[in-house]
């Protein structure tokens, strides 16, 4: 049966060991970070803060040799236009990442580069084995497999970066200010071309590391549309869509398992569900306006439910839709993905006919869009 109990906080008391995505930061960007909040740190989560603290001094020091030896080469490195996956949080972009990424044409974020984003091409020999050591096997919010080499999204990468994301909220769970950067236009003229600037320098790491064209899978990055285009006209997007009755309460338990993780103060939740509702109808209008600007033959929507029945089928579609070769020497790595999965079941969330009537009310225009109006079964 699918695992349907209610939120706990079971297995997440780790905080001695397990790295926190604040840990890949240099010193200035941490401590830029905790003024910018007021050094609110909750007193239980000192020893965390400590921990991250001498990690900034390791990676500031890191940063600078990293220049030093492979300056020259990420600078002269040449990018080729990614391939986005895209959509919000619950909908199966790490699913369909996994999966991508199983064709030997495409390159990928791993855990390593985006808790190491200033300096992994030269600090494997450090940060491996201390990842290894203390990274999870799994993720605490689905138990999907973790790993240093497996893909990642980079939006870990851009926090650890100090560039404006709405992940910093997970770190001060209580202050809701970070929502309004899942916006990138709310940002300063001066931070967005920093912005601009690092992230590239970051995606060209990744092509000295690894010379294929990535596949980038961030749910933030649905709220961007405009700005990758902008930095990569040929880019191609997989847009995955879900019943937002399956994905709102799905967000809530993820939110509060990451806020009790990742946060630096103690997370009360009074606010959770309302912030969950907005960052849902900010992302679908920011997507809606921005794909407007992307050619049809580029975007592609996929539902999660396709996905799950069909796989095979489904990505033979995209690779249909965006002209890919490769799609038959895939299909039996596909097989195998699922043969070894086959034990894996998804977690089972309770929908209150109040938080139904909510979604319903709130989400109505992505249901209408993607087709979601059909009542849920009980």
């Amino acid at each position: 049966m699918p695992n349907s109990k209610p939120y706990t906080t079971d297995g997440l008391n780790f905080y001695g060991t397990a790295p926190r995505m604040w840990h890949g930061m240099t010193v200035s960007i941490w401590v830029k970070m905790l003024a910018r909040n007021g050094f609110r740190v909750s007193p239980a989560r000192l020893p965390m803060c400590l921990s991250i603290t001498a990690a900034s001094v390791v990676n500031s020091a890191l940063r600078l040799w990293e220049e030093m030896v492979n300056g020259r080469r990420v600078d002269a490195v040449e990018i080729q236009p990614p391939l986005m996956i895209v959509g919000h949080w619950r909908t199966g972009t790490t699913l369909l990442h996994e999966l991508m990424v199983l064709d030997d044409q495409f390159s990928y974020p791993t855990t390593l580069q985006v808790m190491a984003p200033h300096h992994f091409l030269s600090s494997g020999w450090l940060a491996r084995p201390l990842l290894r050591w203390t990274l999870p096997a799994h993720r605490p919010m689905d138990a999907m497999e973790m790993g240093i080499d497996l893909p990642q999204e980079d939006e870990f990468a851009i926090c650890n970066l100090g560039l404006d994301s709405s992940y910093v909220q997970w770190g001060w769970p209580n202050c809701r200010e970070f929502e309004k950067y899942l916006d990138f236009s709310v940002s300063s003229p001066s931070h967005q071309q920093r912005w601009r600037r690092l992230f590239v320098r970051f995606l060209k790491r990744l092509a000295v590391a690894d010379p294929r064209r990535v596949v980038l899978k961030s749910p933030t990055h649905t709220a961007r549309l405009g700005l990758f285009h902008e930095l990569f006209p040929q880019a191609q997007y997989v847009h995955l869509t879900r019943d937002p009755r399956e994905v709102i309460p799905s967000m809530i338990r993820t939110f509060q398992r990451l806020h009790y993780m990742q946060g630096l103060q103690t997370p009360h939740f009074d606010e959770l569900e309302d912030s969950m509702f907005a960052l849902f109808t900010k992302m679908h209008e920011l997507e809606q306006r921005d794909r407007a600007q992307i050619p049809p033959e580029q975007y592609v929507d996929l539902r999660y439910d396709a996905l799950v029945a069909d796989p095979l089928g489904a990505i033979g579609d995209v690779y249909e839709r965006f002209g890919l070769s490769g799609f038959d020497q895939l299909r039996p790595k596909l097989t195998a993905y699922f043969e070894a999965k086959k034990s894996y079941r998804p977690n089972r969330h309770e929908l209150p006919p109040a938080l139904a009537e909510r979604i319903e009310r709130e989400c109505g225009d992505y249901m209408q869009q993607f087709g979601y109006t059909e009542p849920v079964e009980a």
